[in-house]
């Protein structure tokens, strides 16, 4: 799922997110992605110190490339188990 959600990045944005991995500590409410546990969803900073080499900041992207993360992380179900309609 990592990979997928790096994928979606531009070039450019790849590089804000290393500039971003070196920079301040995000503030409380900012929305990010934990790259380490990407099942954890959409998260927002308490103000706390979060790793920041292993986060993906809502500012680093675009609000485009945001949007296609958070359409990746929605589960989609699978058709094992699903019953046909009648």
């Amino acid at each position: 799922m990592r990979d997928a959600i790096l994928d979606l990045l531009t070039n450019e944005e790849v590089a804000a997110v290393q500039r971003e991995a070196n920079a301040r500590l995000m503030r409380a409410g900012e929305e990010y992605i934990d790259l380490e546990h990407v099942e954890l969803g959409v998260r927002q900073a308490s103000g706390l110190s979060i790793p920041r080499g292993y986060v993906l900041p809502r500012t680093a992207v675009s609000d485009i490339t945001w949007h296609r993360i958070v359409v990746t992380l929605i589960p989609r179900p699978t058709l094992r188990g699903i019953k046909p309609a009648r």
